[in-house]
């Protein structure tokens, strides 16, 4: 995802008109897309299209030249190319794939097509475009329609031209160019598309595999960007976003015959049959009958919201629907839970946030879409309750044939696989489909409405929406379930974690595969995850939950843009918190690993204290190591060796992925790429010691070095110490009996042969006499760690047993586990028997079990096993049925099992944990005993599901993978080499006919009777295969081959390419021939992928002498999934067990020389080879084969062949680009080397440097100065042939900047301080230096401060000279002419050119300088500049001994002053600063007396160093860069501020010397601060940080020019107020006060528009403005704001009304509402608003007098806001806006016109709460607006006095009600009107019964204050003082209220 900074046009409006032919598999369609330029100069424009066949292209009317050049479907070698060439072959699709990013389809641009506006033009097309809205919700052109609606039968002709509001719109230039404007251009292409192989996916019926399928065409967005340029010519970037409006023209039905066959008019459709369904991002507008063809219809989409290319999607099919709203969802819980009043008001809340939900699946699914989806609802309401508003107006959900993967998402939309579908009766299936589909809906939040802001930030969106999907897990199935998961996770995280890229990757591939994104997502979360506990325990209020809230609060808002990047999350967070942020970012976001500890402990009895011995590592370590050896030797080695290949090892293989997408191919290794690595984790570990007394006591340990000894004091008495009393053992037995009987009687437990810890003879442990009873290490489960943590068994056993955690459960069964005894056993049988215990540690309690069923233990684990099972899920056998014939002594006794029942999900589960235990159990010899595989294979047997409620398929499938592994002998080669080649004897052959007889008995059922996704076919195939692997069964490929076809279920299918891969390999040419056949032509794109990679998977088994991993499967898993252990994902592998990752580093060797047999083995194999080559680069495959599928293949021949040309030293994933000089420098010649512009990038930087704008400069001819040591250089850089132009020396700008503390860089640098020593030798000249060079201590300081800038990231972008080429930025040396690196600036420190420090100080400030003239404010590049500068200016502060505590560095003191005169400061606001403190300030603050800092500056250097101060604010970031009002969805930005204005704008102008003296520059940024005002209401986020950021500003100005900010004020004129020019300046907690006093000086129009307008509406009396501000300056006076007025429109009432009415003018919401609404736009806006009105309106009607009195004018003003809220839904952003400015309007109001003694405090919150009840009510509906007098002739001849809901509402809001009383008085009359006018028979009636009776039920609060207030009045007392006491007395109600809450289910 690049910046499109450099781009010379946006797009802003796109539609697209597409008619599918599906008998043909094609489409036709047109694409108009509506480009705003941005230059004059503009001549071309470049769009993203592949796979369309373009027709004609029309710019403007005008038919153009274009050219449709695909770099990837033109990729060709030389015709003597064979697959030795394969890297050469890889470096040019590496290099189409970035010129494919650029775009496919080139537009030529007619003379004359770029027209700017003039200034009036512009002015009269942004009032045109302001009159249509464009929001979310507002009204289109038609009005919309339900997905649920028929066809229409009146024909409409499709529009094909562009809405007037996107083509009229236009977008100024930056503020500090001229501002032009341009007329946008319409660009109209016509293609069409056949037979797509990409982004389309058309599934059809299959007469032969699959004739029961529908026909049905779905969108794909992977990989991701690059899918929706497959499909629509566009800008495929996740960074680019516009509107969009789609348009579909589709058959009315669509046929179930097979596509081709011929079909005769006599042929009809079934009257049942579904209708054609087109499902799309956005909003359905309307769907018509075809006006030419009536067998067609089209259906149109809008969205409003601006997304990228990458999320629209649709999908087309006849399918079957369902919809949830949230209305039903609301009226379901309200009848399922007993909610009282408060938990009703926050469910309707939250319920006003979520949308309508949709659901589509193939006909035939009903039932299993809604089980399937029923919870979404849920999902949805926890989002909306914890994160905000869903973004979107509905949500959709389709379920497709064939998908391409499981899930995948759109905008509003998510296209999910039909395999997620299931039934009621399935169990396992459960979890998986309700996490993928909450995953789905969170990323609507997080992927699609927020998108990364760069392309590395891509992991925050991932991990966000995983993490809060993983919270509603927790909601939804339990806080067990999620920490046990969580656990799980974390430990296959720090497995993979090694020789892994951080998550924050500057190398990420680009384009994504969903294999690409799988590490990250698993990480991303867990690292959130982690962060929120550290923000937890910082601040308990806020955790990272919040953050996330407040982000998407923010982009609702439309204030800030739809992007989020890593550095302003974490700046959030810190702000939130408190927590320190950067060090945590440092260690887990931009460096890659996990934490190992390795810890013991050790009591100390002399010291009472225990003494934790703990020893960090990184599970990256050995990567890092490894590499950093293979950096060591000679960069001259052989390229040709390729990384490791995908076995159970990790291999290094790189994935053939670009990284930058700017980045040109240039000669690379191929070794891995060495990811920085975190030395040390840092951070608190909580210790748990649970000693004797059982009481647990937490210690925490500080992690702060690698190996660390730490003491806790020990708390219990030693002497105390005694488990072996009577009391003690009375206890431990009432324990054991409160689990199971079996634990209490004496005769079970000799019986089930019971042992406790410390009691029996027979236990050596030293449990009776224990220090502990155990220890847990983060017990607070707080680290992403491997804890390795070694314990006694019994203190296991005791954790186990008594910690209640599941994770410190899952802890201990693991560690018993190796551990067996006879102790061991019974505890594990405890947790098993324990009903109160998890399921899932009760199920890994059966598991573990299996270790203690040993003959050394003479097999007591399988006794209880046997003895558990046998109680619960059989029934026992008589003994003379017992076979005698096997003499064992196993307790194990055969059984009949019961009919199955699952009823209990606990129980079901356990079964199968007991049927995997009993496979599990091997005796000495390796083999499972006898009777063992006999008793499996009964349970197959005699397997009996008649009567269960619940489908046995899955305990089926576990049944035969069970016996599979049974009847396998163990994989460990040390047990029993000797028995394997002794003959089984003729029991164990009828065994295992009898096995294999029942197995293919299933098989063929299941082929009659299918199973659910054929789960029992999946088993059988694969216990079949382990059986041909082992020599059990003959090797029969034609078994497998049948269901490799399509139309088979794609998990028998994947299985099916599994066993043939497996037991074949690539060595049988014509299977190989059959993958390539399915790679390109399978009509399953996921089943293609899958080939591919289990081809590549296959070469990890290769290199093994035995296919172990297929014989060690313990719980039935796939075959699949053994072969995924292989599989290379971007150089990922699974790792099985700890063992196997200790045992990598001497594999290594074993590993190489496996490639070198395995490319032997292939060498001679010409046929493979060719086909392989053919595969790669035929004409009609490279159209074929998608991204991922050439990714599998090109790592194929990487590991099967050696490249021909060894020098090409290409690698998938691209490292980082060198320059031509530093390739010289790995050269072995004997001639000098060159100046190297940097020697050596250290360890902790990325490998890739992403340029985005910074250029390469051409080579210079160098200075005078270097020209005497370059002289003798042979290798030195040409000089150009032009001239040089003379250097201008520029004077350094001396910046001065904040405290450290304040300085935020992106990512924190390192905490070492030494530049590291270079490897490369320096270069020393036959000729002495003439120069001096610096003295020995400043040297040393030069270099430690500039490896300290080198190694931070941001130096990335300046490490050596710009290439104009290859950084895209021609024409950079006619701007920079003395440009400046770092490199030159190490290369010029090592040879002592430098004299002094100051010469290198102005070096690195000219690159700053350089970047800042170059690259407009806001881009990557600028920032990254500024996030440097920050780290040189913190360094040079240490080294001048600048003292910490001061904010700044004083170069000149300040001036003395005696003004304390300050600006108001709002109540609601705290400042940063008072008066007092800056003076305070001033007192102590002294000049620094350091002779390099102390000089004389001038001002406009005061200048820099205030901007730079403020530009590093913490309240800074909202006004850094320019406004932009089409990214951040205010596109009225430009009608309200004129004249905008940013610190970087201001910046720029400062280095550019544009200010002549301190007062233009004082100017801008009181202008900005103006336009914030102007343009934010009080009170908003924005404002607020702008009002603390001005008080900083004028600090800082105090302190550097003193009393000369008054001199130069009276000399300009009094600059703009920084408060906007408002009565009500602020709003404090829900009260406004008009009359604040302001500052003591006049106060000034900020706008000259708006003085205008006052005095236009004031009819030329413009001193109303000044008399309102004459009246602000007067403290507030309660008698003076409610004196009693008249109500007549005359004199101070014109005047009042006047100002409220400019007000309501000039606030932010108001823009929809000042002119009339646009009727040719929105033609039925008129039919359905009969009274139209405007603030323009109101405005002509109070400047002609036609207002009599006040209420005429009010009744006018609302009724804007009726109207509005009758013709947009509340949910939408208009009626917002409008509810906004009502309570604007409704404070100025009550302030002015509001009663004296009206509601307030308590009262008014009464009779709100009471109003809003009435107004939510299902009966509302009849009472909530006035009764239409028109419609109703003779209601006033009957009701004397109308009153409704809203009118009462409206009433209390202006302050019209003095008590409670006239309240209850109004409602009362309400139902006595009602009941006047209508009889009691009559439902109106009966409904105003209904919600009196509700009213007298809710309105308790208001009676009893109504009582106690006529109480008090009868008293002669005032009520107004008692209202303390009555606040302190009415909550005890609520609490009684409160304590009967029940939870909601």
């Amino acid at each position: 995802m690049r910046s499109s900074t450099t781009r010379s046009f946006t797009l802003s409006h796109e539609r697209f008109v597409l008619e599918f032919d599906f008998d043909q598999r094609s489409v036709e369609g047109t694409a108009e897309l509506t480009i705003q330029p941005l230059q004059e100069a503009l001549t071309h424009v470049q769009l993203n299209c592949r796979q369309c066949n373009i027709k004609q292209v029309v710019v403007d009317n005008t038919t153009v030249e274009f050219k449709h050049k695909d770099a990837i479907c033109e990729l060709t070698l030389d015709d003597d190319a064979d697959i030795t060439h394969h890297q050469a072959y890889k470096s040019k699709y590496l290099t189409a794939i970035r010129e494919a990013d650029e775009g496919e389809l080139v537009i030529a641009l007619p003379e004359g097509s770029i027209q700017p506006l003039s200034d009036g033009e512009a002015e009269n097309v942004q009032a045109l475009d302001s009159s249509t809205p464009n929001k979310v919700d507002s009204p289109g052109a038609t009005t919309p329609t339900p997905i649920t609606d028929k066809t229409n039968t009146a024909p409409t002709t499709p529009t094909t031209t562009p809405t007037k509001t996107t083509t009229e719109k236009i977008i100024e230039t930056t503020p500090e160019t001229k501002k032009i404007t341009y007329k946008p251009i319409t660009v109209r292409i016509q293609y069409t598309i056949d037979n797509p192989r990409e982004g389309l996916v058309f599934v059809e019926p299959d007469q032969d595999t699959a004739p029961y399928r529908y026909q049905h065409v779905y969108t794909v967005n992977q990989p991701l960007p690059g899918a929706t340029r497959s499909w629509l010519p566009c800008i495929d970037r996740m960074s680019d976003r516009c509107t969009w409006e789609m348009e579909f023209i589709v058959p009315q039905r669509m046929a179930t015959t097979i596509p081709g066959e011929d079909i005769n008019d006599e042929v009809h459709f079934d009257e049942d049959e579904e209708d054609t369904v087109v499902v799309c991002s956005g909003e359905m507008m309307e769907q018509v009958i075809h006006p030419v063809d009536p067998t067609k219809k089209i259906v149109r989409y809008n969205l409003a919201i601006p997304i990228s290319a990458p999320n629209i999607g649709f999908t087309i099919g006849p399918f079957e629907m369902i919809k949830w709203t949230p209305s039903k969802f609301q009226d379901e819980i309200f009848m399922s839970a007993d909610l009282d009043d408060e938990q009703q008001e926050a469910l309707v809340k939250v319920v006003e946030k979520m949308r309508n939900i949709y659901v589509f699946a193939p006909p035939g699914h009903l039932e299993d879409l809604n089980n399937t989806c029923s919870f979404l609802m849920h999902a949805m309401e926890f989002y909306c309750e914890n994160y905000g508003q869903y973004p979107f107006s509905d949500f959709k959900v389709v379920f497709v044939e064939d998908a391409w993967c499981e899930t995948s998402t759109s905008a509003s939309l998510a296209i999910c696989s039909s395999h997620l579908l299931h039934s009621p009766d399935i169990i396992d299936q459960t979890y998986h489909t309700r996490w993928a589909l909450s995953v789905v809906l969170a990323r609507q939040y997080f992927g699609v409405h927020i998108s990364p802001k760069a392309w590395p930030d891509i992991w925050l969106i991932c991990g966000i929406a995983n993490f809060i999907a993983s919270l509603f897990i927790k909601h939804h199935l339990g806080n067990n379930e999620y920490r046990l998961r969580m656990k799980r996770d974390m430990d296959l995280c720090c497995s993979l974690d090694i020789n892994r890229a951080p998550l924050y990757n500057q190398q990420l591939p680009f384009p994504l595969d969903p294999e690409d994104l799988n590490f990250i997502e698993l990480k991303a979360p867990l690292v959130l995850y982690i962060l929120d506990k550290r923000m937890s325990k910082a601040s308990s209020s806020h955790s990272i939950s919040k953050a996330i809230s407040m982000i998407l609060s923010a982009a609702m808002s439309n204030g800030v843009s739809h992007a989020i990047s890593t550095h302003h999350f974490l700046r959030l967070c810190r702000k939130l918190s408190g927590c320190d942020t950067r060090l945590f970012a440092e260690q887990w976001i931009y460096k890659s690993g996990c934490p190992k500890f390795t810890c013991s402990f050790n009591f100390n009895r002399k010291r009472m204290v225990v003494e934790f011995f703990m020893e960090q590592q990184n599970t990256n370590s050995r990567a890092s190591s490894s590499s950093t050896a293979q950096d060591n030797k000679n960069n001259g080695e052989d390229s040709s060796t390729p990384p490791t290949p995908p076995t159970t090892s990790i291999s290094t293989a790189t994935p053939i992925t670009a990284t930058a997408p700017a980045a040109a191919p240039a000669a690379t290794t191929m070794e891995h790429t060495d990811y920085p690595v975190t030395p040390i984790f840092t951070g608190s570990l909580t210790a748990r010691i649970h000693e004797a007394d059982g009481m647990p006591y937490e210690h925490i340990l500080d992690i702060n070095s690698s190996f660390h000894k730490f003491e806790v004091q020990f708390n219990t008495k030693y002497k105390r110490i005694r488990r072996n009393t009577k009391r003690f053992l009375a206890k431990q037995a009432a324990a054991a009996a409160a689990v199971n009987e079996v634990f209490e009687d004496e005769h079970l437990k000799q019986e089930w042969r019971i042992s406790e810890w410390g009691q029996d003879e027979e236990d050596k442990s030293e449990a009776a006499s224990a220090t502990f009873d155990w220890i847990r290490l983060d017990a607070e489960f707080e680290w992403l760690c491997v804890m390795e943590f070694k314990q006694p068994d019994y203190m296991w056993a005791a954790q186990l047993t008594k910690d209640r955690d599941v994770v410190a459960q899952y802890e201990a069964v693991g560690a018993l586990k190796r551990m067996p005894s006879l102790q061991t056993s019974t505890s594990l049988l405890r947790a098993l028997l324990d009903p109160k215990g998890f399921y899932k540690i009760r199920m890994e309690s059966a598991y573990a079990l299996a270790s203690c069923a040993t003959s050394d233990l003479n097999w007591v684990g399988l006794l209880q096993l046997n003895k558990m099972f046998q109680k619960h899920y059989g029934f026992p056998l008589p003994s003379s049925y017992m076979d005698v014939t096997h003499d064992d002594n196993l307790p194990i006794t055969p059984v009949i099992p019961k009919p199955n029942d699952f009823s209990n999900l606990t129980d079901y589960f356990l079964q199968k944990a007991c049927v995997v235990a009993f496979s599990q159990i091997r005796d000495e010899k390796g083999q499972t005993p006898f009777r063992i595989k006999q008793f499996i294979l009964d349970l197959l047997k005699y397997n009996d599901n008649t009567g269960n409620e619940f489908s046995d398929n899955y305990y089926v499938s576990t049944l035969i993978s069970a016996l599979g592994d049974a009847l396998i002998p163990a994989t460990d080669p040390n047990q029993h080499h000797e028995e394997e080649s002794q003959p089984r004897s003729h029991e164990d052959e009828q065994l295992l006919e009898a096995a294999k007889a029942e197995i293919e008995r299933f098989r063929t059922l299941d082929y009659v009777v299918p199973s659910y996704h054929n789960v029992v076919t999946i088993s059988c195939l694969q216990t079949i295969t382990k059986f041909m692997l082992n020599g059990l069964m003959v090797v029969d490929l034609s078994l497998f081959l049948y269901y490799t076809r399509y139309g088979n279920f794609v998990g028998v299918r994947c299985t099916a390419f599994d066993s043939l891969i497996i037991l074949s390999g690539l060595t049988n040419n014509d299977l190989v021939r059959y993958y390539f056949n399915v790679i390109k032509t399978d009509p399953s794109v996921c089943v293609s992928h899958y080939v591919a990679r289990s081809m590549l998977a296959w070469l990890g088994l290769a290199m093994k002498e035995k296919f172990e991993s297929t014989t060690t499967t313990q719980n039935g898993s796939s075959v699949s999934t053994s072969v995924e252990e292989f599989a290379e994902e971007e150089g990922r592998g699974v790792i099985e067990n700890e063992q196997i990752r200790l045992q990598m580093m001497a594999q290594h060797q074993q590993l190489q020389e496996g490639i070198e047999g395995l490319r032997k083995r292939f060498e001679d194999n010409s046929e493979l080879q060719k086909n392989m080559w053919e595969m790669l680069t035929s004409a009609e495959n490279l159209s074929e084969l998608d991204h991922c599928t050439r990714k599998y293949l090109l790592q194929l021949c990487e590991y099967m062949y050696k490249p021909i040309d060894s020098g090409l030293k290409v690698t998938i994933k691209m490292p980082p680009i060198q320059s031509s000089t530093e390739q010289q420098g790995y050269e072995q010649t004997d001639e000098p080397v060159a100046e190297q512009p940097e020697e050596e990038k250290p360890a902790e930087k990325p490998a890739t440097i992403l340029r985005i704008s910074v250029p390469k400069r051409p080579q210079l001819p160098p200075t005078t100065e270097e020209q005497k040591v370059k002289e003798p250089i042979a290798a030195a850089p040409k000089t150009p042939k032009t001239p040089k132009t003379p250097k201008t020396p520029k004077k350094p700008i001396v910046r001065i900047k904040t405290q450290p503390t304040k300085v935020i860089p992106v990512s924190p640098p390192p905490s070492s301080t030494t530049s590291p020593e270079p490897t490369r030798p320096i270069i020393k000249t036959p000729f002495p230096s003439e120069h001096t060079g610096l003295p020995t201590d400043q040297a040393k300081d030069c270099r430690r401060i500039l490896g300290k800038l080198q190694k931070n990231r941001a130096a990335l972008l300046f490490v050596q000279p710009v290439d104009e080429e290859l950084d895209g930025a021609i024409g950079y040396y006619k701007i920079i002419k003395e440009p400046m690196d770092l490199g030159t600036v190490k290369g010029k420190l090592d040879r002592n050119i430098y004299t002094s420090f100051d010469e290198f100080e102005r070096d690195i400030r000219l690159i700053f300088s350089n970047c800042y003239t170059f690259n407009r404010p806001g881009t990557y590049v600028y920032n990254e500049a500024q996030s440097l500068e920050s780290i040189f200016d913190n360094e040079l502060q240490k080294l001048r001994g600048v003292e910490e505590m001061q904010n700044m560095t004083i170069v000149e003191g300040p001036v003395e002053s005696t003004d304390t005169t300050t600006s108001h400061v709002p109540p609601s606001i705290m400042t940063a600063a008072t008066p007092e403190d800056v003076a305070m300030m001033d007192n102590t603050l002294t000049p620094n007396t350091d002779d390099t800092l102390v000089e004389e500056k001038t001002d406009m250097e005061k200048c820099a160093a205030i901007l730079s101060h403020i530009m590093e604010n913490e309240h800074a970031f909202e006004f850094l860069t320019p406004v932009d009002p089409i990214k951040q969805n205010i596109p009225h930005y430009s009608q309200i501020i004129k004249h905008p204005m940013d610190l970087g704008t201001i910046k720029v102008k400062i280095d550019t010397h544009e200010y002549a003296d301190p007062r233009q520059f004082d100017q801008d940024v009181r202008l900005m601060f103006s336009n914030c005002y102007a343009f934010n209401p009080p009170g908003t986020y924005v404002y607020i940080e702008g009002y603390q950021l001005e008080q900083e500003y004028k600090m800082y100005w105090k302190q550097w020019f003193g009393v000369k900010r008054k001199a130069e004020e009276d000399a300009l004129g009094t600059p703009p107020r920084s408060e906007p020019c408002l009565e009500s300046s602020m709003s404090v907690h829900g009260k406004r006060y008009d009359d604040e006093p302001v500052s003591s000086t006049p106060v000034v129009i900020v706008k000259q528009e708006q003085k205008e307008e006052v005095s236009v509406m004031g009819n030329g009396h413009s001193s109303h403005v000044v008399e309102e501000q004459k009246d602000s300056l007067a403290p507030p006076s309660k008698s003076r704001s409610h004196k009693v007025r008249g109500t007549s429109m005359e004199g101070s009432n014109r005047r009042r009304c006047g100002r409220i009415l400019e007000k309501l003018w000039v606030h932010a919401s108001s823009e929809p509402f000042r002119h009339p609404v646009d009727t040719t736009a929105i033609p039925q806006y008129n039919q359905l608003i009969k009274r139209p009105m405007d603030l323009s309106v109101i405005r002509a009607n109070l400047q002609s007098e036609k207002y009599t009195n006040i209420s005429d004018m009010e009744r006018d003003i609302r009724q804007i806001f009726w109207n509005c809220y009758k013709f947009n839904d509340m949910a939408a952003q208009m009626a917002q806006q409008a509810n906004t400015l009502e309570s604007y309007f409704n404070e100025l109001w009550a302030n002015k016109y509001g009663s004296a003694n009206r509601l307030q405090g308590i009262d008014y919150d009464i009779a709100r709460k009471t109003i809003d009840k009435l107004r939510t009510h299902e009966t509302s509906y009849i009472f909530n607006e006035p009764v239409d007098t028109e419609a109703v002739l003779d209601y006033l001849n009957v009701v004397q006095h109308p009153i409704d809901l809203r009118t009462i509402s409206e009433k209390l809001e202006s302050g019209q009600y003095n008590s409670l009383q006239q309240v209850d008085d109004d409602i009362r009359l309400m139902f006595a009107n009602c009941y006047q006018y209508n009889s009691p028979i009559t439902f109106v009636h009966e409904q105003g019964k209904k919600l009196e009776r509700y009213y007298n039920n809710t309105s308790r609060d208001m009676k009893n204050r109504i009582q106690v207030v006529q109480q008090i009045l009868a008293e002669g007392g005032d009520p107004n003082a008692t209202g303390v006491t009555l606040s302190l007395t009415l909550p005890t109600t609520t609490k009684k209220s409160k304590s009967k809450k029940k939870k909601r289910s």
